[in-house]
């Protein structure tokens, strides 16, 4: 194939393969492009030793080539004896080390190299800058007072609650717009199973922690967290100009590391615990549990049971959970009715006669019309 690009005001037609083609058209555009590029310098000043560079390519604005006028020249000599069409071999061969050396000897160099001194002084500054940065996060971790002792780590089909602080990091003058910015340190407040990420769930942590009882918490119900009201007042610098900023806490669900800190709210349980049966003993094949934090009743059985026990279970609206291996209902007598023929039901006090004298009735009538 030909094509026909220009340089330098001159066309030149290019012949050969279309990957060919595409070869030679980026070498040309690179020394047509040469004021976008930019040669830097880095290390520590040597004496006697050549420096070498890294040629980058600057996205914004131009540099002024080194010795213009000469390149100039250059330039227009080297069209004179470009061929009238330039095939990969001419490239190759004649003026690609031509081309190169052409854009060696004029792109802009930028010099960053130091004195063993200065590099010393920048590591002394740069040190200051650190102990300055970690005393003014030790400052604001103190501030906020979330730190407790030692990690949390996840187990098989867990989750964390976190807490952590944020602030309003705008500045309505500008195009920047970060409203949403952390401050401190993440710290895992409890463990919960993995699964709906339920504001009730966050609202018993809420609960169990006094300290958090005093603020107002509204649920974001696109990101699954709860927002407190403000907390109190960081030394942080905004975007706007502020030196400090007002802050609250967000409660929020993460799997994202397995291992995190520990908050001082941290709370062992977060959700209400199961209450287990003993193991299946004599005519017994499963072991109930009792799921509070869901209003549930749960059968696990050690294998499979048999398709008698299967058809009973949900002609009795028994439902199978994949998740969690188990049979599970709304915890209720004609439940635990059902669930006793298979398991030892565990005994909890039974508050509120009447709904229980209800839900007799209820099976009584079923009983009367069914069977």
């Amino acid at each position: 194939m030909k094509t026909t690009i220009k340089f330098y005001g001159t066309e030149i037609t290019l012949s050969g393969l279309k990957a060919e083609c595409e070869a030679i058209k980026q070498a040309f555009d690179k020394l047509s492009g040469i004021k976008a590029y930019q040669t830097t310098y880095s290390g520590i000043k040597k004496e006697g030793v050549e420096p070498e560079g890294t040629t980058f390519w600057v996205m914004f604005g131009q540099h002024k080539l080194r010795e213009e006028e000469a390149f100039k020249s250059k330039i227009e000599d080297f069209k004179t004896r470009i061929p009238a069409i330039v095939s990969m071999y001419d490239v190759k061969a004649n003026l690609l080390p031509e081309m190169n050396q052409l854009f060696k000897d004029h792109v802009c160099i930028v010099d960053q190299r130091v004195t063993e001194e200065e590099r010393a002084q920048e590591q002394a500054e740069r040190k200051l800058q650190d102990e300055e940065r970690n005393a003014k996060a030790l400052e604001i971790e103190k501030l906020m007072n979330l730190k407790g002792e030692g990690d949390v780590t996840l187990q098989a089909n867990e989750m964390f609650l976190t807490i952590s602080g944020y602030f309003n990091d705008s500045h309505g003058m500008s195009d920047y717009f970060h409203p949403h910015h952390s401050i401190g340190t993440t710290y895992a407040i409890g463990v919960v199973p993995k699964g709906a990420r339920r504001e009730a769930l966050v609202r018993d942590v809420i609960e169990s922690v006094p300290e958090l009882q005093g603020y107002t918490w509204t649920w974001s119900a696109d990101e699954s967290l709860l927002e407190s009201s403000q907390v109190g007042i960081a030394p942080i610098k905004a975007y706007d100009g502020r030196t400090e900023v007002s802050y609250w806490y967000e409660l929020r669900f993460s799997t994202y590391n397995p291992t995190m800190p520990k908050s001082r709210l941290f709370i062992e349980k977060v959700s209400k615990e199961k209450i287990e049966g003993i193991a299946p003993t004599g005519d017994k094949i499963a072991t109930c549990k009792l799921n509070p934090s869901k209003s549930g009743i749960e059968l696990y059985f050690n294998s499979k049971p048999q398709t008698s026990v299967l058809d009973d279970l949900k002609a009795n609206g028994w439902r199978w959970s994949r998740f969690n291996s188990c049979w599970y209902k709304l915890d209720n007598s004609i439940a635990r009715r059902t669930a006793s023929k298979y398991a030892e039901v565990p005994e909890v006090n039974q508050d509120g006669a009447l709904v229980e004298a209800q839900e007799n009735a209820v099976f009584d009538n079923f009983a009367a019309n069914n069977l």
